[in-house]
């Protein structure tokens, strides 16, 4: 019996917000998805431990939980889209913009993901971001200028990873920590510090891999213990839904392809993104 096709179904349609109810009935929607009626309470209680082991992995990945038990009934979860989610997690549910940016996110090709990322870095008050990507060069994708504590000058290095399938192994995210760290190693890394302006009080960086996808179990645990940081699908989509809607982040791109006179975002160490992205703030 195949409970984790239903367990992926319910909570992927509550995810995506293609399946909007404030609660979901464990009983009925067995009963839909088998026609027929279960034979053992077991059989319910498996397919909620598949849905909280889901819950579980996005609360690690710092993603708030679209679940949770009702207290009056076993057989009833509240979702996100309940008018008192926020009494049993603690925390605001997605905004009207995730779902749609979720969806954008998904499809998006290695060039567009891009001006995803871009949007992401200005959703966390960036400074100034710059597009660094080449093929075969070596480098990174992104790079930005951040004051997260004042007159104190962060560098972030961003890595872009799409995946048309959405999952991202422990040996790809290993591949993807060991090119990040391997960076200072190489001459392009000289050249992306010759064209920042460095405060004269020097400056700190971190590396960020985000992707369009999700990370395994594995790579879960990978990340846990790296130096980096990891923003995912959900999160990626999450923090840019608090700031921009698809449509602006799409005018952005507009702009940028329009002022480079190019149909794609390419690399630029003199062309600043983030003023693009700091109307909408």
């Amino acid at each position: 019996m195949s409970y984790k096709k239903l367990a992926d179904k319910i909570f992927t349609e509550i995810l995506t917000g293609t399946n909007r109810n404030p609660v979901i009935n464990i009983e009925s929607e067995y009963i839909a998805f088998f026609n027929r009626h279960y034979s053992d309470e077991d059989e319910l209680i498996q397919i909620k431990k598949l849905l909280f082991v889901q819950c579980d992995q996005m609360r690690k990945q710092g993603f708030p939980e679209p679940l949770y038990q009702s207290i009056s009934n076993e057989k009833v979860l509240i979702t996100w889209f309940h008018s008192r989610y926020n009494d049993y997690s603690q925390l605001n549910p997605p905004n009207e913009n995730f779902y749609e940016l979720l969806d954008w996110v998904h499809k998006c090709d290695g060039n567009e993901f891009l001006l995803a990322c871009a949007a992401y870095l200005a959703s966390i008050k960036s400074n100034k971001i710059f597009i660094t990507d080449k093929s075969n060069d070596g480098g990174i994708d992104l790079i930005a200028i951040n004051y997260l504590v004042n007159q104190i000058q962060t560098l972030f290095f961003v890595q872009a990873k799409t995946k048309q399938e959405l999952i991202v192994s422990r040996e790809q995210l290993l591949q993807e920590i060991g090119k990040m760290h391997n960076l200072p190693q190489k001459e392009i890394y000289n050249q992306y510090f010759k064209h920042i302006n460095r405060e004269i009080n020097g400056c700190s960086f971190t590396y960020i891999f985000i992707t369009n996808g999700r990370l395994k179990d594995d790579a879960i645990k990978e990340a846990f213990y790296s130096k980096s940081i990891f923003v995912n699908d959900l999160k990626l989509s999450l923090t840019i839904s608090n700031s921009f809607s698809l449509a602006q982040i799409l005018e952005v791109g507009n702009i940028i392809k329009e002022d480079r006179n190019s149909n794609k975002f390419e690399a630029d160490l003199e062309y600043d993104i983030a003023n693009k992205f700091s109307e909408f703030l």
